[in-house]
């Protein structure tokens, strides 16, 4: 019974509430924000890519090799390689040279009959080659260039500097497709 009442008081219940915590928020909408930027970010680096020349499976995997390959060249010599690509692409071509210089030479198919029927000559003769992805007279070069769809052959060779002395020279040739 309760005490210090009068009749006719009115008595309340009082019960304790408990404040529950607050929910934690989830990270889920940070989680999702976050890998649709990774997406998104990505969306953006493969459509640069594929807009400076290169192709939608190197642009996702990395760059192709085509060719690649360490030659020994003699004063005078050359060798050529072909390779054809089926869509426009940027093509690099890494060439390193020890001891002597060497020229790189890129040309298409009717350019590169133009350049053998003039290395057969005695005196040379006159050939067309594709400059943005040539180089004469170099140890170390790296042209590049975006090239459209065909074939293509490079050309690493050493030129004749003396008649008396002939000094080997190892050139080594990658080719690869962006």
């Amino acid at each position: 019974m309760l005490t210090g009442l009068q009749p006719g008081d009115q008595v309340v219940a009082v019960s304790q509430v408990r404040a529950r915590p607050a929910p934690q928020r989830k990270n889920v909408s940070t989680l999702r924000s976050l890998i649709g930027l990774v997406v998104l970010g990505t969306l953006i680096y493969i459509g640069y890519k594929i807009s400076t020349g290169s192709s939608v499976k190197t642009a996702v995997s990395g760059p192709e090799t085509i060719f690649e390959q360490t030659v020994r060249l003699d004063e005078g010599d050359a060798r050529s390689y072909s390779f054809t690509i089926s869509s426009s692409r940027r093509i690099h071509v890494s060439l390193h040279a020890r001891p002597k210089r060497v020229n790189v030479i890129l040309m298409t198919t009717s350019d590169f009959d133009e350049y053998k029927h003039a290395r057969g000559k005695f005196l040379g003769g006159k050939y067309h080659y594709l400059k943005a992805i040539s180089a004469m007279g170099v140890l170390d070069a790296e042209p590049e260039d975006v090239l459209p769809s065909g074939t293509y052959h490079v050309i690493v060779e050493r030129p004749r500097d003396s008649v008396i002395l002939t000094d080997a020279t190892s050139a080594h040739v990658v080719i690869k497709a962006m």
